[in-house]
C-alpha cells in the first residue's frame, strides 16, 4: 500500500493530480468483518509517510445507501484511542467521505424514489457517486441536482 501512496504522491508533486482517494467498499458494507477491516488511522499514517508528513490522500469511498447505512451507524474504527464510526473517523483524520451506490444497485429503487435515496446519501456523506443505466433514473437525477 505504501508503494501505491508513493506513486500517487509523485503524481501530486509532478502536478498531474491534486489529490486522490481510496475505495474501501466492503468496509462500508460489512464494517465489523475482520477480513475487510483497515484502521484508517494507519492508512493515513502510511500515506503521510509517502507525502513527507502531509499526504494528498483526501477521499475515502464506501458503499453508503439506505440499505447499507453502516458508514454512519456502526462503531468500527479507533482514532486517537476512541472507538468511532467510519464517517467520524474519516472526518477526524481530515478525509472527505464519498458515498457510492446510493441506489443499492437499483434494489432500493423498488421502495424509494431517486430523491429520497440521494437525500439519504447526501445526509451522511460529503459527496455521492451516482450512476444508472436507466434513462428515466438519469433524468430524475438531473432534475434533482
Amino acid at each position: 500500500m505504501e508503494n501505491l501512496f508513493f506513486w500517487y504522491e509523485d503524481k501530486v508533486r509532478e502536478g498531474k493530480i491534486r489529490s486522490y482517494g481510496i475505495a474501501l467498499e466492503y468496509m462500508g458494507k460489512e464494517p465489523l468483518e475482520t477480513k475487510w477491516h483497515f484502521e484508517l488511522e494507519e492508512i493515513k499514517r502510511r500515506a503521510d509517510i509517502a507525502g513527507k508528513e502531509k499526504s494528498s490522500l483526501k477521499y475515502v469511498i464506501f458503499e453508503y445507501n439506505i440499505d447499507c447505512p453502516y458508514l454512519q451507524s456502526t462503531v468500527s474504527q479507533m482514532v486517537a484511542g476512541e472507538k468511532v464510526t467510519l464517517a467520524e473517523d474519516c472526518h477526524r483524520l481530515g478525509f472527505e467521505t464519498v458515498a457510492s451506490m446510493p441506489f443499492a444497485m437499483g434494489d432500493a429503487l423498488k421502495n424509494h424514489s431517486v430523491k429520497e435515496l440521494l437525500e439519504f446519501a447526501l445526509s451522511g456523506s460529503d459527496h455521492v457517486i451516482v450512476g444508472s443505466k436507466n434513462v428515466k433514473h438519469i433524468e430524475e437525477i438531473l432534475k434533482y441536482i
